[in-house]
């Protein structure tokens, strides 16, 4: 089992009006507050785009999921657009599995070339 201790949040601003949180590392039961940490200026303040790259991710469980969730959320709560900008192929998995792929605004699938 995953050390699930361990993610890195790097806070980026690609564009005006634009916060991008790039993860990576482990999002589970002891690390699942820290993107809505990460986010807390964010949501505080009047951005109106949250993005999420969660390609770097190695380990994530159902706190994980959940923590995303919850940050998805309060973001629409005040107003602002939520997109995942990246992802895995094994978490695009699971978030179609559990109908969150829409909800989180995935980016399409690269096709095989």
């Amino acid at each position: 089992m995953p050390d699930q201790t361990s993610l890195s949040i790097e806070v980026r601003r690609p564009a005006p009006e634009t916060t991008r949180l790039v993860l990576s590392g482990d999002l589970g039961f002891t690390t699942r507050q820290e993107p809505a940490r990460a986010a807390a200026d964010l949501l505080a303040g009047d951005g109106h785009r949250l993005e999420m790259d969660l390609a770097g991710l190695d380990f994530f469980d159902s706190s994980g999921l959940g923590a995303l969730v919850n940050l998805y959320g309060k973001a629409k709560e005040r107003g602002m657009t939520v997109t995942v900008v990246a992802v895995t192929p094994h978490m695009r998995s699971v978030l179609r599995r559990t109908g969150l792929e829409a909800m989180l605004n995935l980016p399409p699938c690269a096709e095989p070339g």
